[in-house]
């Protein structure tokens, strides 16, 4: 993951987000040999629709996510929509799937932290840039009825 607080990187990622959105995910699908989704939430304040492109770790039937806002400060904004607002939907190879975001907690979070870790070694200079645990989340597919 890049800081997009650079002008190029950011052409970059907003260029991977235009194919991605017009592809409806087949096209950067990838990204730093991390598989990439759309997450769409609601923002806590307005009430508005919230896209986020963001790398995962697929796990069993659920998918991993970290707020780690490239070592920022503060968590991303789509974290905290997530936890006034957990339903959500995700777009991974061209499927729009309904989940459910819960935070995990204790070792099952160093577990996860850890995948993520040994995954990219981004990683592991964003918890050193920030003092704040980096939130991992469990995006469960909310089985339809």
């Amino acid at each position: 993951m890049l800081p997009k607080d650079r002008p190029f990187v950011r052409a970059i990622w907003n260029l991977h987000l235009w194919a991605y959105k017009l592809s409806r995910g087949w096209i950067g699908s990838s990204l730093v040999g991390m598989p990439v989704m759309m997450l769409y939430s609601r923002g806590r304040r307005t009430g508005r629709s919230r896209e986020n492109l963001l790398t995962f770790i697929p796990h069993e039937d659920a998918f991993l996510i970290a707020g780690s806002n490239g070592g920022a400060v503060s968590s991303p904004g789509w974290y905290f929509n997530l936890k006034y607002e957990p339903r959500a939907r995700i777009r991974w190879q061209g499927k729009l799937i309904e989940v459910r975001a819960r935070e995990t907690r204790g070792q099952e979070r160093e577990t996860y932290w850890n995948m993520f870790k040994s995954s990219v070694d981004s990683y592991a200079r964003y918890e050193a840039r920030t003092s704040r645990l980096i939130p991992v989340l469990v995006l469960e597919p909310i089985k339809a009825n």
